[in-house]
């Protein structure tokens, strides 16, 4: 048994093959939590099952299920999300369902949420924005038990807009009566693991990890997210902020002991060299800096220039770099690659790409190879 930490503590233990985790909750008075806020990140668990159970009807809880299903199906579930860090929450999911009073009323509602925030309240999305604890999220389904919390703020917006767009197929689907797709949008199967098409194939990158079981799944799955970032920024601009390989994409997926970071990268082979832009020429001291530091300047739109050499021309090896210099306590870097890289490329590929602002047709060899 281990002692581990999200939001609050709670106990993780194996027994009898099950992975269990322990979570304790405070049954602490509704008029204390409004008047006093909330003392933990528990305090709401009892009243959050009260809620629930008072207001879901039998034909609710059905469609509670199928919602569930549905976004299982489709990789945007909780904790174990594949696309994006946090995906839809069951509570959030059983919060729509109440407020809609059915399945296809809470799907409609779950894809108009980046206009429309589910409220209890009924604030427009331009008051929610304006309160501080708010302005970053993206999407509102606030908690009726507790209205100054955002139970949708941890929400991926990549999951979001991954949801939305399924949602928005599924209901061409419906109208074009195919039936069987629909029932299957419904029914959750693995990633793909299907190779790469090949055009694809010289931009996507993945390193597999094997965890040793002393850390709990959530703590690796945060670290991979941070490194996949530190990788993500310094492949896609130099120390000077000049472009260096492009954009890139990255995700983090894991199955059971065995996790994987991937990562589409535009422009694999960088040029040895870039122009490298410097300060403003009217810039006195920090003009004359720049020339002494460089022996090649030139002044262009107001400010000067110089042809800088690259320290990394191979995306790869610069990743291979920083991966090797940034090890995770729990985890090995595996030698080989297998099914969970296969499905973290294939997620990159079949659920990120479509909702990301990345155009594939621009990327180095796309027109030459075409898709598959």
């Amino acid at each position: 048994m281990q002692k581990t930490f999200s939001q609050h503590p709670y106990l993780s233990l194996k027994m009898d093959g099950l992975d269990i985790d322990i979570l304790c909750c405070f049954d602490i008075s509704q008029a204390e939590i409004m008047s006093k806020g909330p003392i933990t990140a528990v305090d709401r668990t009892v009243h959050h099952s009260c809620y629930i159970a008072d207001c879901l009807t039998e034909k609710m809880r059905e469609d509670v299920r199928l919602l569930k299903s549905f976004v299982r199906a489709s990789h945007a579930y909780g904790d174990m999300c594949a696309v994006g860090r946090m995906g839809f929450t069951g509570y959030a999911l059983e919060l729509l369902v109440v407020a809609s009073g059915s399945l296809d009323s809470a799907l409609k509602a779950l894809a108009a949420l980046d206009q429309a925030p589910h409220d209890p309240l009924s604030r427009s999305l331009k008051q929610l924005k304006k309160i501080p604890a708010f302005r970053d999220d993206v999407i509102f389904v606030i908690d009726p038990v507790d209205v100054g919390r955002n139970v949708a703020s941890s929400f991926s917006p990549r999951a979001y807009r991954w949801l939305k767009k399924r949602i928005q197929e599924m209901r061409s689907e419906v109208k074009a009566q195919k039936h069987e797709v629909v029932m299957g949008a419904f029914l959750e199967r693995p990633i793909p693991t299907t190779i790469l098409p090949d055009w694809l194939v010289p931009h996507a990158l993945a390193y597999e990890f094997a965890s040793d079981g002393s850390v709990h799944y959530t703590v690796l799955r945060d670290k991979l997210y941070r490194l996949a970032r530190k990788v993500s920024s310094q492949l896609k601009r130099e120390r000077t902020g000049e472009s260096r390989f492009g954009n890139i994409l990255t995700e983090v997926y894991f199955e059971d002991a065995t996790f994987s970071i991937g990562f589409l990268i535009e422009s694999p082979a960088a040029e040895e060299s870039y122009e490298r832009k410097g300060p403003p020429a009217e810039l006195n001291e920090g003009a004359r800096e720049f020339r002494r530091t460089h022996k090649e300047v030139s002044e262009r739109d107001g400010f000067l220039w110089t042809i800088a050499r690259r320290g990394w021309t191979d995306a790869f090896a610069l990743a291979d770099n920083i991966v090797d210099r940034n090890p995770i306590n729990g985890l090995t870097r595996c030698p080989d690659r297998g099914i969970v890289s296969a499905r973290v490329l294939n997620t990159l590929y079949l659920y990120a790409v479509p909702v990301e602002n990345v155009l594939l047709e621009q990327w180095q060899g796309f027109k030459e190879q075409g898709t598959e």
